[in-house]
């Protein structure tokens, strides 16, 4: 059971009783408990909560993305939003094997994805799991395959920032053995409006050194 405080709520040592007395609730055969403490992502626990939080064998529930469990124990439970606001976010391959690298020291781990592309990213991180490769995110690869995910909804005219803003996050296609995140072009389009996906393409192919030639060349 995952206990999920919010971030306008930093917590101290009367929350810090108020698990105590929530877990002796539970009994000795109760559920596991993990506490997700928004207000201190990307820090420390406070002292008499991380006490209480390892007394307790309480799971430190936090984004394994982002950072790893501050509270030690053989079992990780780790809900996964991304690195982007909110969890608008896609993971590219190397973001999904560094997830799995980070869950490695557990004895059980337990990886629950909450972005957007969530059912998409889990079949992916399945897929890497059982056979060691990532199948492709779309039915092409290089330009056309960010042609695909821009497609979507991209909206017209919009600027390059907005383009970041928006679709920047989405996973494409770089080859058949490389996921990566469309900002990685997108950021190299110069400062302006663009009026449609084809001159985004046109674009990019002549300011990205791995796209110039007409196919795509690996880093």
């Amino acid at each position: 059971m995952v206990l999920e405080t919010p971030a306008s709520s930093p917590l101290g040592p009367r929350e810090a009783d108020g698990l105590r007395d929530l877990v002796a609730l539970a009994g000795p055969g109760g559920p596991r408990i993990g506490l997700e403490a928004r207000a201190h992502v990307g820090g420390p626990l406070p002292p008499e909560v991380r006490k209480a939080m390892e007394d307790l064998r309480v799971l430190d529930v936090v984004d394994l993305s982002r950072e790893r469990p501050r509270v030690a124990d053989g079992v990780v439970y780790s809900r996964l939003f991304g690195k982007e606001e909110h969890n608008v976010y896609e993971f590219d391959d190397e973001e999904l094997r560094a997830i799995d690298r980070a869950g490695r020291d557990a004895v059980e781990v337990a990886f629950a994805f909450h972005g957007v592309r969530m059912y998409r990213d889990a079949a992916r991180f399945l897929t890497f799991k059982r056979t060691g490769a990532f199948p492709n995110a779309t039915g092409a690869v290089g330009l056309a395959s960010l042609g695909q995910v821009l497609r979507e909804d991209a909206r017209f005219p919009s600027t390059r920032e907005g383009l970041l803003h928006d679709q920047g996050w989405k996973v494409f296609d770089l080859d058949d053995a490389t996921r990566v995140h469309a900002s990685e072009v997108l950021r190299q389009l110069p400062s302006r409006a663009y009026g449609s996906v084809d001159e985004i393409l046109a674009i990019a192919r002549s300011v990205d050194s791995r796209f110039q030639g007409g196919e795509h060349r690996p880093r």
